[in-house]
């Protein structure tokens, strides 16, 4: 059998590292108000930088008065009053889709909390593709399931590893023909995720595209042809 599910009580370490998560993060609230300070303040800036020199531009080639300072001011503060509501109605349409967001994680640990269990999922593995992740320069795992699946592991170590300047295959994460995954069974947050068995090779076949759509997330058994992830990748 390639996927075993077992289900066990959740232990005191798993409950608590659920709680942490229902209560982390800043309110969206404060994230949003931040995004907009920053991008009120950057984009007033730039403004005013090319309101002045607009108008040394046009006091330089064409001789204009100092007229043209009075006028450049009341444009700055007008612009500067337009960008503020402008990034105002952004960061508050930002705050209510991240309050929306956090609310929905927040309920699923919770239930995940209140059922108590944590799914134990045991797999088989017959093929592995390690990926360079574009952004990052890290190493994502494909391993194939059967025909039809694969389970997704990002190397969240290589990926620390590659941002310091340093080799990412150096990292710890070494992909093998049996796993562990250990997931909240209603959020589908991993908790932990341990290889055993043979070991794949971790050279890098591909990169994973940034521009191709529905790539799974870490932990995530993707339901897609093998064939059809070796022509994505080739036609990437």
């Amino acid at each position: 059998m390639s996927v075993e599910v077992v289900s066990r009580p959740m232990t005191q370490a798993e409950f608590g590292e659920l709680a942490w998560l229902s209560d982390a993060g800043p309110a969206p609230v404060k994230t949003a108000f931040g995004n907009w300070l920053v991008a009120t303040a950057a984009l007033s800036l730039l403004m005013a930088l090319l309101s002045m020199g607009a108008g040394w531009l046009a006091r330089t080639l064409f001789g204009v008065g100092a007229w043209v300072d009075e006028y450049a001011s009341f444009a700055v503060l007008a612009g500067a009053a337009a960008i503020a509501l402008g990034c105002a109605v952004h960061a508050w349409r930002q705050a209510r889709r991240l309050g929306r967001l956090r609310a929905a994680s927040r309920a699923a640990y919770r239930a995940d909390m209140q059922a108590g269990t944590v799914n134990e999922e045991s797999y088989e593995f017959s093929e592995c593709k390690p990926l360079a992740e574009p952004e990052h320069g890290g190493l994502v795992y494909l391993l194939k399931i059967d025909a039809g699946r694969c389970l997704a592991v990002y190397d969240y170590d290589s990926m620390r590893i590659a941002i310091d300047g340093g080799d990412p295959s150096s990292s710890p994460m070494t992909p093998s023909c049996c796993a562990t995954l250990r997931r909240a069974p209603v959020s589908g947050y991993v908790f932990s995720l341990e290889f055993f068995g043979a070991a794949f090779g971790k050279a890098v076949q591909g990169e994973l595209p940034a521009e191709v759509g529905n790539w799974p997330e870490h932990g995530e058994v993707w339901a897609v042809p093998w064939n059809d992830i070796e022509r994505r990748l080739d036609g990437a």
